[in-house]
């Protein structure tokens, strides 16, 4: 287990006071979708530097998005908090305490984002991006506001503040990631962190999902010349063929597929079925140009659909082509 600013010590810990929950998405409300870059020059959070810890901070952050309830006042929406007679089971009770007060949040946990723990390390590192739903019920960059609470894990209570702030959504953008100052809640130790900042954006809104299906090449010389010498009588080439086995192999997944696609036969396992269909219906094949991955394709996706298709396009392509010549 590392220590310091290297990316190799934020691995990551599942847990953290929130627990799990389940994001809720309101129907007809667009969220924003969140990238979290990094969090740089955490420092132990108020509790663990009192108590004189020495271990490194463990951060995680916390975010929800809240409309100003007046104009021209960036915090007037966490002066009572977000919920307004909600259940008690509904809300989460964040706890701020800075040197100025010491404000506690009710929040509702359907709203509120967490970006899991990293542990042992004062710089943060997450790329990951969530989606913030605004409890308001409609989106409104102008006057919705993000909350962003940074938080030390190593303390036994799980919930050491260590930065508190708000940033206006209408501030971020998809092009380039901001860097937002996050005032400290405390004064830490002498040779720690003064000064805490997080780097986020507003993320592009995803892709149609897809799935890819992947597909091993079958066996090749190399693969059977491990298994005879430990490789040695192959080292000779880095581009190895198929061996005959792996050509039956190859044979063996395309008598699979031309069963499949004839509807020859079916599995009872419904999950199962809509797999085989999606790839039965694939949007494209692509191969390796190694030539045991090229091999592989030619041989056991013959009776494919895909295949079929692009053979008999082709086919069509080179008929028209001699009805022109001629």
């Amino acid at each position: 287990m590392g220590t310091g600013n290297s990316v190799g010590c934020c691995s990551r810990r599942p847990l953290h006071p929130f627990g799990k929950k389940k994001f809720v998405y309101r129907k007809g409300v667009q969220p924003y979708l969140i990238f979290l870059e990094s969090a740089l020059n955490v420092p132990k959070g108020m509790k663990g530097s009192l108590s004189g810890h020495t271990t490194p901070p463990s951060p995680y952050v916390v975010m929800w998005v809240q409309s100003k309830e007046e104009k021209g006042d960036s915090n007037a929406s966490t002066k009572e908090g977000p919920l307004e007679g909600g259940k008690e089971e509904e809300a989460k009770e964040i706890h701020i305490d800075t040197k100025e007060e010491r404000r506690s949040v009710r929040v509702p946990t359907e709203i509120v984002q967490v970006w899991p723990v990293r542990r042992e390390c004062s710089s943060a590192i997450w790329r990951t991006t969530k989606p913030l739903m605004p409890y308001s019920g409609r989106s409104d960059p102008k006057n919705d506001i993000i909350h962003i609470v940074v938080y030390d894990y190593s303390h036994p209570t799980g919930e050491d503040v260590v930065g508190y702030t708000t940033v206006k959504v209408e501030e971020l953008s998809q092009k380039a990631t901001k860097t937002v100052q996050v005032p400290l809640v405390f004064t830490p130790k002498p040779f720690f962190p003064q000064s805490l900042s997080v780097s986020l954006k507003l993320a592009s809104p995803p892709l149609q999902q897809k799935t890819i299906f992947l597909v091993r090449h079958a066996k090749s010389l190399w693969n059977h010349a491990q298994e005879v010498d430990l490789g040695v009588s192959a080292v000779w080439s880095e581009d190895h063929p198929l061996h005959a086995e792996g050509v039956m192999q190859a044979q063996a997944l395309r008598t699979q597929i031309k069963l499949y696609a004839n509807g020859e036969v079916k599995t009872t396992n419904m999950k199962r079925q809509r797999y085989v269909e999606k790839f039965l219906n694939c949007d494209v094949i692509l191969s390796s140009p190694l030539s045991r991955a090229v091999q592989t394709a030619v041989v056991a996706f013959q009776e494919h659909p895909k295949a079929a298709e692009a053979s008999s396009e082709e086919g069509g392509g080179s008929g028209q082509q001699q009805q022109q010549q001629q």
